[in-house]
């Protein structure tokens, strides 16, 4: 294996944030909206189905603030569904 060359593909920004957002949401605290924002230079919208934000927010799986975003009790076992919805996969 020594021998053999890995290809390294560097992330975009918008995948960076993405993936910043999958990370975040599954700890307990969740995501620092404001910090992801200042690294990428993208606004949460731009990198999540805003739609699907304000559904999941108004049914009760996730709380977004201007600062934060994270799963609520009733959205942990949802996790991945949520996930789903938000980032459009």
């Amino acid at each position: 294996f020594a021998s053999e060359r890995v290809k390294v593909t560097p992330l975009s920004v918008h995948e960076q944030g993405r993936e910043a957002i999958l990370s975040g949401l599954r700890l307990n605290e969740g995501l620092d909206v404001e910090g992801l924002e200042q690294r990428t230079g993208l606004k949460l919208q731009d990198m999540t189905n805003g739609k699907a934000l304000a559904v999941l927010s108004q049914m009760g799986l996730l709380e977004h603030t201007c600062k934060n975003i994270r799963l609520t009790p009733r959205g942990w076992p949802l996790l991945d569904g949520v996930l789903g919805q938000l980032l459009d996969v």
